[in-house]
């Protein structure tokens, strides 16, 4: 952790080790595009083209992720002694994420609600088992 020395000297066992607790803030290109589609829907603009072309988008980044397990948050050497834990971003946080949030404002808007319905039925058919809740969460939803 960054910051201030620890309160105690570090014993043996941690004396090769780094431990970083920074909270990480997620502004990667999905939050960037599920931003475009909410600024489409809103009333000012009011574009559902768009929020349809980010839904496209989005099932081209999520349909790979979704057939995948979840990274592991060890990484090893070759003799397999861990030397990293780290906390890597969920996929089930990046289907609540990103569709979660353009349920949430595009439910209301009928073409951007169709596409929906395709993206969550066309991910459940490919993804993992692991993801089906989350999926038909979000279905439900809409």
């Amino acid at each position: 952790r960054l910051g201030a020395p620890p309160a105690r000297p570090p014993r043996r066992a941690e004396a090769g080790t780094l431990a970083v607790a920074a909270r990480r803030a997620y502004d990667g290109p999905m939050v960037r595009i599920v931003d475009i589609a909410d600024r489409a829907l809103s009333p000012s603009l009011n574009d559902p083209t768009t929020a349809c072309q980010v839904v496209d988008q989005l099932h081209r980044i999520l349909r790979p992720l979704v057939g995948r397990e979840s990274p592991s948050p060890y990484v090893a050497d070759d003799a397999g002694t861990v030397r990293v834990v780290y906390r890597p971003q969920r996929i089930e946080q990046l289907i609540q994420g990103a569709v979660g949030e353009l349920v949430h404002f595009g439910h209301s808007s009928p073409p951007v609600a169709e596409r929906l319905g395709v993206l969550l039925d066309e991910l459940a058919g490919a993804a993992n088992p692991r993801y089906l809740a989350t999926l038909e969460q979000q279905r439900l939803a809409l």
